[in-house]
């Protein structure tokens, strides 16, 4: 009997089509697979699992992770697990496959394997049941073993590998851009009813938590920068704004429309290291994409995810590269680039982080430079616990750095 920290109930039901008639689950062994404190939105496991061919009796490993709810009830209601289950399982099984096909059909080379490999899912254990319970499960190739790894949170990704990121980035809404303006009547029929937000803002953050973290982000700045003291009143106002807005998010401006992951940071993003050179990326944890503007997830990922100095030096750089990558994928589909010029780029990324992502990063920015072990155990999380905790030296550095650069920027 293999050893299991955590038992998922007839794990060979949603494998069924992944094992097909000759082969059979005949045990696995779990391990948690993130530290406590690294990942809030799912139960992650990783998962061996013992495969025997019915014909020869051969039996093989395969490494796997299972993706399940969280452990605690306030982390279900906040993540809305009944949406995010869902939406992800139909990323993996129609999205991803929808636009392969797509980029196939036009002949396009780009490689278009930013995802882990998908193995079956399942929302429940009952036949005839739509709501997501404990048994949920989603099951994905465990990119460790493929040579995939995370970096330092605290650290975040330097100049080569940023770049790689940004180039898969622009590759995925590209994409996505490329049908929706080629093909806007299926995009909205088989796209945009998966698209909707996929959380309650107000259920996370009510109106006095919202009030806690804006206090906490303005009294962690440092008050010895003059420049920064004077801005205080301005950000706590355009900070209160945009929470505000976040309950009911503004739509995109078109054609800057895509499916945004949303929560594009270091820990969803893995990287593998051939003789320390970047060689390939994997975006993960598409728990709470919508139709937002591609600006989101550039931006987020520039100001959460990468050193801080790399950030600021390499900044128009990292855009430009970005906005080439993606016009260059826009023109091998024949599509109009006119729009999606660097300046309508650089126009559109203070439009987001006018109205919802400095309040966005700010707010991240408490979980990304958390202590390891702030945490102790994910199935006793609470809000209160989460806004009072401090944060670190590097937390209210970050903070107080990235309203420096924000106002250099003319976002605040």
């Amino acid at each position: 009997m293999m050893n299991k920290v955590h038992k998922i109930n007839d794990l060979g039901g949603p494998l069924k089509e992944y094992l097909g008639p000759r082969r059979e689950l005949i045990d696995y062994e779990t391990k948690y697979l993130t530290s406590v404190g690294e990942n809030y939105g799912s139960l992650m496991l990783a998962v061996i699992l013992k495969i025997k061919n019915k014909e020869t009796n051969a039996e093989e490993h395969v490494n796997v992770i299972a993706k399940m709810c969280p452990l605690s009830d306030i982390l279900k209601k906040a993540f809305n697990v009944n949406v995010t289950v869902k939406k992800e399982i139909v990323i993996y099984t129609k999205f991803f496959e929808i636009l392969k096909q797509f980029l196939k059909d036009h002949e396009v080379d780009d490689r278009f394997d930013f995802f882990a490999k998908y193995f079956g899912s399942r929302i429940n254990s009952h036949p005839n049941a739509d709501i997501v319970d404990d048994d949920a499960v989603i099951i994905l190739e465990n990119l460790k073993y493929s040579g995939y790894e995370t970096v330092d949170r605290m650290k975040g990704f330097d100049y080569e590998t940023s770049i790689l990121i940004l180039k898969t980035l622009a590759l995925f809404h590209g994409a996505v851009l490329a049908y929706k303006l080629l093909n806007p009547e299926k995009f909205k029929t088989i796209f945009m009813p998966h698209l909707d937000a996929a959380q309650n803002m107000e259920e996370i953050f009510p109106e006095e938590i919202n009030r806690k973290m804006i206090s906490h982000i303005i009294n962690s700045v440092s008050k010895e920068n003059e420049t920064v003291k004077d801005l205080l009143p301005k950000l706590k106002e355009i900070l209160e704004t945009q929470s505000k807005e976040s309950n009911h998010p503004l739509p995109p401006n078109e054609p800057y429309g895509v499916v945004s992951h949303n929560d594009l940071w270091v820990n969803n993003i893995m990287v593998k290291f051939d003789e320390g050179k970047p060689s390939s990326v994997k975006l993960v944890d598409f728990q709470i994409y919508s139709y937002a503007s591609l600006a989101r997830d550039l931006i987020f990922f520039l100001m959460t995810s990468m050193e801080l100095n790399i950030m600021k030096s390499h900044y128009d750089e990292f855009i430009n590269t970005y906005q080439q990558t993606l016009v260059n994928l826009l023109r091998k589909f024949g599509c109009d680039v006119s729009k999606f010029s660097l300046q309508n780029l650089y126009e559109e990324i203070a439009y987001v982080m006018n109205h919802s992502e400095l309040f966005h990063v700010l707010l991240m920015f408490k979980p990304i430079f958390a202590e390891r072990g702030m945490i102790k155990d994910m199935a006793e999380f609470d809000m209160d616990s989460f806004t009072e905790y401090e944060g670190t030296d590097l937390y209210r550095n970050r903070i107080t750095e990235t309203i420096v650069f924000a106002k250099s920027k003319g976002w605040l």
